[in-house]
């Protein structure tokens, strides 16, 4: 658990881009949803209005969430205009790996492809950040209810 005064920027932007690549696939979008991200949470530690955040982890693994599912939204008409596979940007590593890597990064890419958003963020969240099915439910009936 990170707290706002401890908190390790570049671990958190691995996780948070991990986050959101695993649910859209595009390095570029990810990469800017960890910097919105990120500018959010600087922004209120300026203001002080971190205050009620009891676990910051979640907090902005929810934001960097949240964003991807907005961004999926955004791009599902491009995505359904299209009329060939979609697959995934690969990001490359180190060549030791780099076949398997390949190899399972496009696979459970086209299998989160498949998920509608919601869905794809349920399956991150428990398999990738071991939220429990309690926190998830929670996470999505608050993304349900209208704001105020």
């Amino acid at each position: 658990m990170f707290s706002p005064s401890t908190i390790n920027l570049q671990k958190v932007q691995k996780q948070l881009f991990s986050v959101a690549y695993k649910m859209i696939g595009e390095k570029a979008a990810s990469e800017d949803i960890v910097q919105d991200t990120l500018a959010i949470y600087l922004s209120k530690q300026r203001q002080d209005k971190l205050a009620h955040i009891q676990d910051l982890q979640k907090y902005l693994i929810k934001t960097a969430t949240n964003k991807s599912i907005n961004y999926l939204k955004k791009i599902k008409k491009e995505r359904a205009n299209y009329h060939g596979v979609w697959l995934p940007e690969p990001i490359l590593h180190s060549t030791q790996d780099l076949d398997a890597q390949l190899d399972l990064d496009y696979g459970l890419t086209f299998l989160l492809s498949r998920f509608n958003p919601k869905e794809r963020g349920i399956f991150v969240l428990k398999n990738a950040f071991d939220f429990t099915f309690k926190e998830i439910g929670e996470l999505l009936t608050s993304l349900s209810k209208p704001k105020k």
